[in-house]
């Protein structure tokens, strides 16, 4: 009885969400969304006109587009770019003299925008066309600070290769922290204020190709005591290519990692402490492991499910 009646309140408390999300769908479009996309001169041509045409052709209306160029570009990008805007004046190109890497790239967009709520694209994923407006109703009905969803992962052709799941509430964001990174960054979506007064952290210069600047935000933000928490639809196609595990594995990647996990510790009982580190050591460990037994980590890792 005790059971089925805790069911029951949970049912209702999705309900009441659900609801909220409803509500807030039809007064959202009064809020600007600005939505951070950063490229450099490596990125494919192809791949970012995807990633800003998903933008541009959201249902949701009231956004800003901003392409950050990191740096020296392209010809071509710069011709697509120019021309893009003149299509459609919710483009704004944001140039860089100098390529300093993907957070501070984020952290330029995240100062020039003027929305009251920010989402995130890199510039060789996806967004699907409902993302802001199920996302801006999420999270105003979750009263959350930041959120992400679960996503489709796609190849470079974009042919759809399976869905990845990730933990939910924001209790199961914060269980399963320590051990990886539960908020993938093409599909964040924030309170503006936040992201400002919180930047991603920089890597020193001697750093440069270390990569988790995100997941170091994540844990630094849970630690401040913001609500994180992820939706359950499919918001974003993340492109998965040739080197995507390559830049995932080896000394610094590990370092970096490792560094990001310990500082999950103090989020848990005082009792737990000791099982956390050895966790987080151990799930950083594995990025020191040849680069098909960590292809085989993701597979596993992008198979599994979890609670709200």
């Amino acid at each position: 009885m005790i059971e089925w009646r805790r069911r029951r309140l949970s049912r209702s408390a999705r309900n009441q969400v659900r609801m909220k999300i409803r509500a807030n769908i039809a007064e959202a479009e009064t809020s600007l969304v600005s939505v951070i996309v950063p490229t450099c001169k490596q990125d494919n041509l192809n791949w970012l006109g995807e990633a800003v045409d998903s933008i541009l052709g959201q249902t949701y209306s009231n956004l800003e587009c901003i392409v950050i160029l990191d740096g020296e570009i392209s010809a071509e990008v710069r011709a697509y770019l120019e021309q893009a805007g003149r299509d459609d004046s919710r483009l704004r190109v944001l140039p860089r003299k100098k390529n300093a890497g993907q957070a501070s790239a984020r952290n330029a967009g995240i100062a020039a925008a003027r929305g009251e709520y920010i989402a995130m694209l890199d510039s060789d994923d996806v967004a699907v066309p409902d993302r802001l407006e199920k996302q801006i109703a999420f999270l105003k009905a979750a009263g959350s600070d930041l959120v992400g969803s679960c996503y489709w992962l796609i190849d470079g052709e974009g042919k759809e290769m399976g869905r990845k799941f990730v933990p939910l509430g924001a209790k199961g964001v914060r269980n399963w922290l320590f051990l990886f990174n539960p908020i993938a960054n093409s599909t964040v979506f924030a309170k503006a204020a936040v992201l400002k007064r919180h930047p991603y952290p920089e890597c020193r210069s001697e750093d440069s190709g270390v990569f988790g600047e995100d997941y170091a935000l994540w844990v630094a933000l849970a630690r401040h005591g913001f609500h994180l928490r992820n939706q359950p639809e499919c918001l974003v196609k993340f492109r998965v290519h040739r080197g995507f595990i390559g830049k995932r594995r080896g000394w610094l990647q590990f370092k970096t990692d490792a560094a990001t996990k310990l500082k999950t510790i103090p989020l848990y009982n005082p009792v737990l402490w000791p099982f956390v580190a050895v966790g987080a050591l151990g799930s950083a460990g594995a990025r020191l492991l040849p680069e098909r037994l960590v292809a085989g980590l993701y597979r596993l890792r992008g198979r599994a499910r979890f609670g709200s």
